[in-house]
């Protein structure tokens, strides 16, 4: 989604279209919109807002990493922010806190290597305490690995993945999508299509660790805007999230939450197991 944009620049009419439901069950799914960190900007992750950022994130994240059993995955923009975050912890206590309660395996930039990151995220969660990796939208972690069960209980996409506004072919796509000819095809505007790119990458994240229909997990949308914008923000996320978003007053009524629903869910799960 949205489907028509493809109608018009593949120049193919699909006749039937559907946005289906998932297969698991919305009791199965736990959805945040968090405010906790604010907006996830580029003037608030760089500078010296850099390293506030990094501060409460690990600070946000280590409190989940007390209650969420197995792996969770940590979706950022872009590779420079991890370095900053991981430097940021590395200063503080805050690596050693959270490593305490997840192994942290960072994704690997370019192909070479990324087996052995996967390797270090299973390991850590063979232990039984799980792993926290922290990756990239449109990276590897983000498309391709199925992180089912307790390889991935949670999901946590932090900001919002706009492509560079500054790359020429961003900036040609954007400036074709508003030429008369392509509007009346029904092409997206330019400003459309560039939101699209964000969104798409952004709930292919989301879907990583819900894989199938026994499957439960956590998804949690780290970013300001999406309770300052309402609904509108929420259109752009696909439809079988939209059902089961919540939002809470404070972190430490978000962790209860999130703890209740693991105990319940698996509970509920066991119980359907032994009566089949």
């Amino acid at each position: 989604s949205p489907m028509n944009t493809f109608e018009a620049e593949l120049g193919v009419e699909f006749p039937i279209k559907i946005e289906a439901p998932h297969v698991v069950p919305t009791s199965q799914v736990y959805v945040e919109l968090s405010d906790a960190i604010g907006e996830v900007t580029y003037k608030a992750t760089s500078g010296v807002g850099a390293s506030r950022f990094a501060q409460n994130l690990g600070k946000y994240l280590l409190e989940y990493a007390k209650v969420i059993p197995g792996g969770m995955l940590v979706f950022f923009p872009k590779y420079s922010l991890i370095d900053v975050t991981l430097r940021e912890w590395h200063t503080s206590r805050l690596f050693a806190q959270i490593s305490d309660q997840k192994h942290i395996v960072c994704e690997s930039r370019g192909a070479s290597g990324f087996a052995d990151t996967l390797a270090q995220f299973n390991r850590g969660n063979a232990t039984g305490k799980g792993s926290l990796m922290l990756a990239v939208f449109r990276g590897k972690v983000s498309e391709g690995i199925d992180f089912k069960d307790d390889s991935a209980r949670a999901v946590f996409c932090v900001g919002i993945p706009f492509p560079n506004v500054f790359d020429v072919k961003v900036k040609t796509k954007r400036d074709f999508n508003d030429l008369p000819k392509s509007r009346q095809k029904g092409m997206l505007t330019g400003s459309a299509w560039y939101s699209a790119q964000a969104y798409r990458a952004y709930n292919q994240a989301l879907g990583r660790c819900i894989r199938h229909p026994k499957d439960y997990a956590a998804l949690f949308l780290v970013d300001a805007r999406f309770r300052e914008g309402g609904q509108y923000m929420m259109n752009n996320i696909s439809k079988w999230i939209r059902k089961s978003v919540t939002a809470c007053g404070s972190v430490n009524e978000s962790v209860r939450n999130v703890d209740e629903f693991f105990k319940r869910t698996k509970k509920m799960l066991l119980e359907k197991e032994i009566k089949t």
